[in-house]
């Protein structure tokens, strides 16, 4: 009889602890994601789901998670290239970008561009160079007499364009502010 009573209470042991372990490893592996968070859940290289303010299970060693930012971002771009003078010489102009963008749709974002900073492909780097590709072009064929008027028009010309290709992207461009740092020596030259 007590032979019994020792292997019951034996089980009961390895029973809790089992119990025990895993409910430590539930505790632990439950991933809980807020709302606002945009997560993409992988599996051994997979997407198993993904969505705003998920909640799962994580296993250690097959599972990655990303956590894409939804949230406004600001983004400065100084561009300095020159303008063509009459007098057959250039000018330097220095061109101040700012605008917010956010990730509006994260499924198409995560398709379409690297969203890690670390990257050379990072979207913030191919904004940066896809509008200092298109002031450039801009400023190429002005000259310093219609360069004044040329500036007002240099948002207009950007924007909508600009907005469509941050749109194919996945991603929604705020507002834009285009100010040229050096135009009244410029207007003054001329």
């Amino acid at each position: 009889m007590s032979n019994q009573l020792i292997f019951i209470i034996i089980d009961v042991i390895i029973f809790l602890s089992l119990t025990i372990s895993f409910l430590i490893f539930y505790r632990k592996s439950m991933r809980e994601f807020s709302p606002d968070q945009y997560v993409i859940h992988f599996r051994a290289g997979r997407i198993i789901q993904a969505g705003y303010g998920l909640r799962f299970i994580e296993l250690p060693v097959f599972d990655e998670i990303l956590v894409i930012p939804t949230d406004d971002t600001r983004t400065s771009l100084l561009i300095r290239t020159e303008i063509f003078h009459e007098r057959n010489q250039y000018q330097p102009v220095e061109v101040q970008v700012d605008f917010t963008w956010n990730i509006c749709d994260p499924r198409r974002a995560f398709e379409s561009v690297s969203l890690e900073p670390e990257s050379p492909d990072y979207v913030e780097n191919m904004m940066k160079e896809v509008l200092t590709s298109r002031i450039k072009n801009i400023i190429d064929v002005t000259n310093t007499s219609t360069f004044p008027s040329a500036v007002s028009e240099l948002k207009a010309q950007i924007y909508p364009n600009f907005a469509d290709m941050l749109k194919k992207w996945g991603l929604c461009l705020k507002d834009m502010e285009i100010n040229v740092l050096n135009l009244d020596e410029i207007s003054a030259k001329s």
